[in-house]
């Protein structure tokens, strides 16, 4: 008897766990376009697509296509502004507007092909 209940305590435990981790940090970018607006990202997260746009970046540091990624104060699947860090050379000084969350593919590449716009 005792066994079941850790056995069930357990994979409650588990099942909680994984409710509190339903926001993404961390993810890769998946496309990339300048604009007239500035860079528009588009990143791949285990929840779906999210696009943003870059509102500032180290001039050393900028983003590239493929950059792994992760949000410093706040997730990749929540609307709004964040701070992320660029995997790739460290830095943590570049700020995005996250616009679109939970997106397939296709919506996520026709937001950047047409400069950031849903259609």
């Amino acid at each position: 008897m005792k066994k079941r209940i850790m056995v069930f305590v357990v994979v409650m435990m588990m099942a909680l766990s994984g409710l509190c981790m339903a926001h993404m940090t961390g993810g890769s970018i998946n496309g990339l376009v300048n604009t007239d607006d500035g860079q528009k990202i588009a990143i791949y997260t285990a929840e779906g697509y999210s696009v943003a746009t870059v509102l500032e970046y180290h001039v050393n540091y900028p983003l590239e296509d493929h950059d792994v990624i992760e949000a410093v104060n706040g997730y990749l699947t929540e609307i709004g502004r964040l701070r992320i860090k660029d995997m790739h050379n460290g830095s943590s000084q570049t700020i995005v507007q996250i616009e679109g969350v939970n997106l397939t593919e296709k919506e996520a590449m026709s937001w950047l092909a047409h400069g950031g716009k849903f259609e």
